[in-house]
């Protein structure tokens, strides 16, 4: 079998991802988590052209929300392209990241404010409810 470089695999992954937006399938879609910095700035011209050819829009996301959603420890420290079709929809997403930290600092961030929020983010990302729940399970069965 012929090896994929990583860089061609992610730039896959993400035209995927925005065809899905584009056609209405997905509300938002966030690439693969990416600690590296400098790999991470790499990706973004060609997804600003992969944006473009699909007439949707792209948004560095350099401090994700962590959620139950995923497990900390894959998201931690990491950067992430978030492919929206409407600008509404990065609102509710820098939303949702103010409500959790305004949660937190209130000491109201407890197991539903959690669940809430990774519904929300899972609502975003056009999951079902099911799939949000076993995503939440799965994390919680991971230790977060």
């Amino acid at each position: 079998m012929r090896e994929i470089d990583r860089y061609s695999y992610e730039l896959g992954v993400m035209d995927c991802f925005c065809e899905m937006v584009a056609s209405g399938m997905k509300t938002l879609a966030m690439s693969h988590p990416c600690r590296d910095r400098e790999e991470f700035r790499s990706y973004e011209p060609a997804a600003e052209e992969l944006c473009r050819k699909y007439g949707i829009f792209l948004y560095p996301e350099e401090d994700p929300i962590i959620t139950d959603l995923f497990p900390a420890s894959m998201n931690l420290g990491t950067g992430h392209y978030l492919f929206y079709r409407e600008e509404e929809t990065l609102r509710q997403y820098l939303q949702l990241k103010a409500d959790q930290k305004a949660a937190r600092e209130a000491g109201g961030y407890d197991e539903k404010k959690r669940e809430e929020i990774a519904f929300r983010l899972g609502h975003l990302l056009s999951y079902p409810d099911e799939g949000i729940r076993r995503y939440i399970r799965r994390t919680r069965e991971m230790g977060g």
